[in-house]
């Protein structure tokens, strides 16, 4: 087995489990399901991450607009004293989509250019 096919076959063991959960996002998002469970405040949450209230309030809103970014998901989670969890988790088997995508390793090449695999 080739060193790519080895990784492939380590990252598919520690996916594969992710495949069988359910992470769709609650409707208001993660930060404000986690933050009303555990019977916070926004003003509570925003004096733990030394921010204003209003930024709290605004985080929240670009994580149910999908704008907000890693690292705000993640100095609100270790506020909360929650672990920020991030992933990439194919629908199927890593394999059965190498072999259903027939060899195709992204753009095709110029003409006259050889196609390189990376």
């Amino acid at each position: 087995m080739d060193i790519k096919a080895l990784g492939r076959k380590h990252l598919e063991s520690r996916l594969a489990p992710l495949r069988e959960m359910d992470f769709a996002r609650p409707q208001r998002g993660w930060l404000r399901a986690m933050r009303e469970a555990l019977g916070m405040t926004t003003r509570q949450l925003a004096q733990r991450m030394d921010k204003v209230q209003s930024a709290v309030v605004d985080m929240e809103k670009s994580e149910a607009r999908d704008s907000i970014s890693l690292a705000s998901l993640r100095q609100a989670a270790e506020a909360m004293n929650c672990e920020l969890v991030y992933a990439i988790v194919p629908r199927g088997p890593i394999d059965e989509m190498l072999r259903a995508r027939d060899g195709d390793c992204g753009p095709p090449a110029r003409p006259g250019e050889p196609h390189h695999d990376t």
